[in-house]
């Protein structure tokens, strides 16, 4: 069976320890401006992820450092293939991150060759690959999915199951496919990237 890449976007330094007016300006100094790149982290919310991540050579783990992607696993309720609204601008930089360090050829990742995909090892196109693949999902609907059925239960089914479990539009629509045509095209630039090397 495959790793699960699906990530959530989760603040580095929580938001309530934060307000503090005086630990604020340290955090601005250190780099960590609430709503700046460097104040949110990507992480796993399958353990076997992380846990592949960790092993992967060298170059795969700084290289998804520096994209903002972290090797810690993170429990969630949000359900397969999906993330929350709110993640979409983390998401996106996460996307520009490693488009960017894969076009300036910025880290040496191994070549990923014919490995297996369901092998157990931590593959960049895959993370890629699923990254533009996740479908955004209101919050409340998210929850009110895990109350009802339990986190592992993917999307497409409930989806089948009746409109009651259909996530609901948002807003006119445009603004999430704009987001989902522009990040798979980034991806599909990333794959044939990837295919090169």
């Amino acid at each position: 069976m495959g790793l699960n890449y699906d990530i959530d976007i989760l603040p580095v330094i929580p938001e309530e320890i934060s307000e503090d007016p005086d630990l604020r300006r340290l955090l601005k100094v250190a780099g960590f401006a609430p709503h700046s790149p460097a104040s949110r982290i990507g992480l796993f919310r399958d353990p076997a992820t992380a846990a592949a991540l960790a092993r992967a050579p060298e170059a795969v783990r700084v290289f998804m450092d520096h994209v903002g992607v972290g090797a810690d696993p993170h429990v969630s309720t949000v359900p397969p293939g999906r993330y929350l609204t709110g993640d979409e601008p983390g998401r996106l930089q996460i996307t520009r991150a490693a488009m960017e360090a894969m076009e300036q050829g910025r880290f040496a990742l191994p070549r990923e060759g014919q490995a297996d995909p369901g092998g157990g090892h931590f593959l960049v196109s895959q993370f890629m690959l699923a990254l533009t693949r996740a479908e955004p999902i209101d919050p409340d609907m998210a929850a009110t999915i895990a109350a009802l059925v339990g986190p592992d239960v993917a999307v497409p089914a409930l989806a089948a199951a009746g409109p009651e479990f259909a996530a609901p539009a948002h807003g006119s629509g445009v603004s999430h496919w704009g987001f989902l045509l522009g990040v798979s095209l980034v991806g599909l630039a990333c794959l044939g990237w990837l295919a090169t090397i």
